[in-house]
């Protein structure tokens, strides 16, 4: 036996008539078909269906079955199958719902008819959450803080960022503040980004580029209704497929879509089917219908903003009025504040702005100086297979050669972590052993190594190690 939590038990390995359901056929009712028989298993295949046509007819790679019908071959998706002939007395919806959301188990157990609208709402919100887990292009919004070792000092809020690749644009275009060593050169995209992802997937205290990156969920907005989108704006496709909210949010066939800002106003837009759209009007027509020739959707300009300081497009915050008096209440208020910029100011995090607050954080790297001997520069330049690690606790600071090129690759070797010698000391008595280890194991980079430093401190360091 097999339980379905929502309609019942049904028996395994056994031959049941064969229920087929298709949206369009036969007023989208259960029907049987004669002489096709079907049987339930307890695996992922989930069915065996028996009839003239073949012992165990083959479903093709859509998930489809052709029944004959009529001397007619038909179509019907298997699942749909399978709920029609399990259950016959439920009545069936548009589609048939995966309740694990794994679409690769067609157990009975886990498959539930659904309406298209509760379907497709569904599956926005599982889009949602892997979109959000991922960060994609229009992911999470993160806000990126400069952390420092010393549990003295305060992080410094860098800037609120749309999406992790945006964060990580900022960490490239400032590429000199944030690299770790001098000569580092700059990386690609995606690995700052994977960076920043792979920090957000542990915990808050993570850091990358000694920056700290928080998350920020989306609000649980208290008495939000969803409404479907009018037709109009998406005829070109299927109906009910996009949502606007009386909460000043919007949904589509792939899930939540932050809506875009307009440069240099406090106006949002949607893209729906291929097409920008302002968000404040979609809003206003899903809601109250059309808007008369001549009039214009306006803010109340004495509402909250958002958090980037654009209008939160609330459906209380919307109405109409004629362009003229729309023109005029906006330069009665124009440069007053709202409620929530009275209470609190927002924070603009232009890249400009973002850029000057970086500009003004310490380096995490130690310059070269001109006066700087060669052990200085090699120590501040870094060296390949040879890592420091600055201190940390009761821990004091030290370099690491890497086991790729220690003998046998058992483990890496390290210098004195003490805290009682200085940085130079301990690079002092690790170079010698990395230079013997480059040597044995890597005599073509070693090589390159001696000529680089010969020619650019005219030193020989064969002869002083």
């Amino acid at each position: 036996m097999m339980k379905n939590e929502k309609y019942g038990e049904i028996k395994l390995n056994k031959w049941f008539p064969l229920y087929v359901h298709n949206n369009n056929f036969n007023n989208r009712k259960n029907t049987k078909v004669e002489t096709y028989e079907i049987k339930f298993l307890d695996d992922d295949k989930g069915c065996q269906i028996s009839g003239p046509a073949s012992s165990d007819l083959c479903v093709n790679d859509n998930g489809c079955v052709s029944i004959s019908i009529n001397s007619k071959p038909i179509y019907f998706l298997l699942t749909h199958c399978m709920l029609a002939s399990a259950f016959p007395n439920a009545e069936p919806y548009y589609s048939v719902d995966h309740i694990n959301e794994d679409h690769t188990n067609n157990r009975i157990s886990n498959l539930q008819w659904m309406t298209r609208e509760d379907n497709s709402r569904k599956g926005q919100a599982a889009t949602t959450k892997k979109t959000n887990e991922s960060g994609g292009r229009n992911g999470r919004w993160i806000r990126m803080y400069r952390h420092f070792k010393d549990e003295d000092k305060e992080d410094i809020y860098i800037g609120l960022f749309r999406n992790v690749d945006n964060a990580a644009r900022t960490i490239l275009r400032n590429w000199d503040q944030f690299k770790k060593k001098e000569t580092d050169k700059k990386p690609e995209l995606n690995t700052v980004s994977g960076k920043i992802r792979d920090a957000l997937s542990k915990d808050d205290k993570q850091t990358r580029y000694d920056c700290r990156f928080e998350d920020i969920e989306f609000e649980n907005n208290e008495g939000e209704e969803w409404h479907t989108v009018p037709h109009k704006y998406y005829s070109s496709q299927d109906e009910e497929i996009y949502e606007a909210s009386s909460r000043g949010r919007f949904r589509g066939p792939c899930g939540l879509q932050i809506p875009t800002p307009i440069r240099k106003k406090k106006y949002k837009q949607v893209c729906i089917s291929g097409k920008k759209h302002l968000l404040h009007r979609v809003i206003y027509q899903t809601f109250k219908g059309d808007i008369p020739k001549g009039f214009d959707v306006k803010h109340d300009d004495t509402a909250p903003l958002d958090n980037e300081g654009y209008y939160r497009n609330w459906l209380e915050d919307l109405s109409i009025g004629q362009r003229s008096d729309n023109m005029k209440e906006y330069h009665a208020n124009k440069g007053t504040k709202s409620k929530m910029e009275k209470d609190k100011e927002l924070k603009d995090t232009s890249n400009d702005v973002i850029d000057a607050i970086i500009k003004t954080l310490p380096l995490r790297y130690e310059p070269i100086n001109d006066d700087d001997d060669y052990i200085d520069k090699l120590m501040k330049e870094g060296l390949t297979y040879l890592s420091y690690y600055s201190a940390k606790g009761n821990r004091g600071s030290k370099f690491v050669i890497n086991r790729k090129i220690t003998p046998e690759g058992n483990s890496d070797i390290s210098s004195s972590g003490s805290t009682m010698f200085s940085d130079r000391k301990k690079f002092e008595e690790i170079f010698p052993i990395y230079l013997e280890c480059l040597k044995e194991e890597k005599p073509d980079y070693y090589n390159e190594l001696l000529i680089k430093i010969y020619l650019k401190y005219n030193i020989n360091i064969e002869d002083i190690f």
